[in-house]
């Protein structure tokens, strides 16, 4: 897929629990990651909406020892203080040592209103 653009900085962008993807792709893949309230603990919050969401506990070292370290500000994060589904604070309190931190202080869970303006924004 990174063959198929034409940018040289490609960005790798999610929400919720693809917010959790983007992050460990992007650094996988070298690519910048931008996510926005990242599901962090999905073993903990994903019970009976995702496949076996117990293997989410251990997905952090199966692949890279220390990965956030290494990844060391290529993500920002933006939080959302309205955020329904999930404890932004405690997201926040584990990225914050590795991460640049945007706080939202309007927008809930999906951010339905910056992403369906930054859709528009794209199809001008």
């Amino acid at each position: 897929m990174l063959q198929l653009t034409a940018d040289d900085r490609p960005l790798i962008c999610g929400v919720g629990l693809g917010g959790y993807w983007a992050e460990r792709i992007g650094f996988l893949c070298d690519i910048r990651q931008a996510v926005f309230n990242p599901n962090l603990f999905p073993h903990e919050n994903m019970e009976g909406k995702i496949d076996r969401p117990e293997e989410y506990a251990d997905i952090a070292t199966k692949c890279v020892t220390n990965f956030r370290e290494k990844n060391r500000d290529r993500c920002l994060v933006v939080l959302s203080r309205q955020d329904e589904a999930l404890d932004s604070q405690r997201s926040a309190d584990l990225l914050h040592h590795y991460y640049e931190i945007i706080w939202d202080e309007e927008q809930t869970h999906k951010f339905k209103k910056y992403l369906a303006a930054s859709a528009a924004a794209e199809s001008v």
